[in-house]
């Protein structure tokens, strides 16, 4: 018998019929009750324990989301501008390509965070949606980088100089890397 069966089977027994009046057919009658609503009433535990692995995954998806939209803006428009949107270097044409990525960013976090507003946290495509949504952008910057021409870092950069990348063990650690990698990490738990 359940925890919510036998709670149910002991307050019936106290609370309606005193000690001296329960017989033992009113008590198989009470436990087979108790049986009966066990197998009817959702167990309360493990249905909490769902709520909260919903709210923990919605929230990761969330951090997903707005890293999307906080990241690339904080970093790439203004900590790094002079790499980028302001570097002289740049053709007009390679500015709108930046400035791109920057509504892409906006637009992919956005949209998840709304499909994370509206829908509820236990539809599971909504879920998959805002997942993918939110890690999107950082799948891209990680294909970018294997594109012909590209790279993740700054070296040789004509108004940067040449900024060489943290290393680790004597690998090259590239930021924005770890940065898409942990957030694709974040949305694939969520």
């Amino acid at each position: 018998m359940g925890k919510c069966a036998t709670g149910l089977f002991w307050h019936v027994k106290q609370l309606v019929m005193p000690q001296s009046v329960i017989n033992k057919e009113l008590e198989l009658e009470l436990v087979a009750v108790a049986k009966f609503c066990s197998s009817c009433v959702p167990n309360f535990e493990q249905e909490e324990i769902k709520m909260h692995r919903g709210k923990l995954a919605k929230r990761l998806l969330v951090a997903a989301a707005l890293s999307t939209i906080i990241i690339p803006l904080g970093v790439d428009a203004v900590l790094l501008a002079k790499g980028h949107m302001n570097n002289p270097a740049w053709l007009p044409h390679a500015k709108l390509h930046c400035a791109m990525s920057f509504f892409a960013a906006i637009s992919l976090g956005g949209a998840a965070l709304a499909v994370l507003q509206a829908r509820p946290v236990t539809d599971r495509f909504s879920m998959g949606l805002a997942a993918f949504l939110g890690s999107a952008f950082w799948v891209g910057l990680i294909a970018a980088g294997f594109w012909s021409g590209t790279s993740y870092g700054f070296l040789n950069d004509p108004v940067l100089g040449n900024t060489p990348e943290p290393k680790l063990f004597g690998i090259t650690i590239y930021l924005n890397v770890v940065a898409s990698v942990i957030t694709i990490a974040i949305a694939v738990v969520g």
